[in-house]
């Protein structure tokens, strides 16, 4: 009984290290708390390398941002503006789950999401 149970929960482990190394998704939208339909959505093929920089295509930046299935806390966002463009000189938000929505604090856009290292 004692190995059926140990190969249950080794077969759950691995269906849960499968699921979160799927692919993953990034929606950017005009409006705060990610209400209405999102102008772009970036879905990957499988997990990104650690570090990658995502942006929504043409310049646009969003109020808020939309992720899921990043496997883990340290989704990172970006300012639009200034020194922090394409995920440079820090981040001003860190995601503290794997999934969630982040409304850009009054008067800015996010420009770039990074996926965590």
């Amino acid at each position: 009984m004692q190995i059926q149970l140990t190969g249950m929960l080794t077969m759950f482990v691995l269906a849960a290290q499968i699921a979160a190394k799927g692919p993953i998704l990034v929606a950017w939208y005009e409006a705060a708390d990610c209400r209405g339909s999102s102008f772009e959505t970036t879905i990957t093929k499988a997990q990104p390398e650690p570090g990658t920089c995502f942006a929504a295509s043409d310049g646009r930046t969003a109020r808020s941002v939309l992720w899921s299935n990043i496997g883990g806390p340290g989704f990172q966002l970006f300012l639009s503006g200034g020194p922090h463009d394409m995920c440079t000189n820090g981040a001003n938000f860190t995601a503290p789950k794997s999934a969630g929505c982040e409304t850009a604090p009054p008067g800015f856009n996010w420009q770039s999401a990074q996926y965590p290292f």
